[in-house]
């Protein structure tokens, strides 16, 4: 059981890695080159690097799911709203601001009422 939650959060953090990564190669690509040139452009290690880490959530949660129940399962997928809000703001300079805040804070408000039972 101890390892569905350890890949449960590992889902998190794999998806959250691959949105950050997609991030940082999606502001490198030039729209304005052709298709041939753009479509060259997204062999990135930034763009090929998030797309690995998208890939892996998905097999990382489908291994949880043998060990527990969906709805708790489910609810681990809040926790990458979060992570994305934090990391945005650490590794990209995004900005946080108040009604991040508030939702992170409702986000785990109810995964805390969701999981207590």
């Amino acid at each position: 059981m101890i390892r569905a939650y350890a890949a449960l959060l590992l889902m998190v953090l794999m998806n959250t890695l691959g949105q950050i990564l997609v991030k940082k190669g999606a502001v490198q690509l030039d729209l304005h080159l052709g298709w041939k040139k753009f479509l060259k452009s997204l062999y990135t290690p930034y763009l090929i690097g998030g797309v690995l880490a998208v890939v892996l959530g998905p097999l990382l949660y489908m291994y949880a799911l043998t060990e527990v129940e969906l709805n708790v399962a489910y609810s681990f997928s809040g926790l990458t709203y979060l992570s994305v809000v934090i990391s945005g703001h650490l590794l990209l300079h995004e900005r946080i601001t108040y009604y991040h805040i508030a939702g992170s804070l409702a986000i785990l408000a109810g995964l805390t009422v969701w999981n207590i039972a």
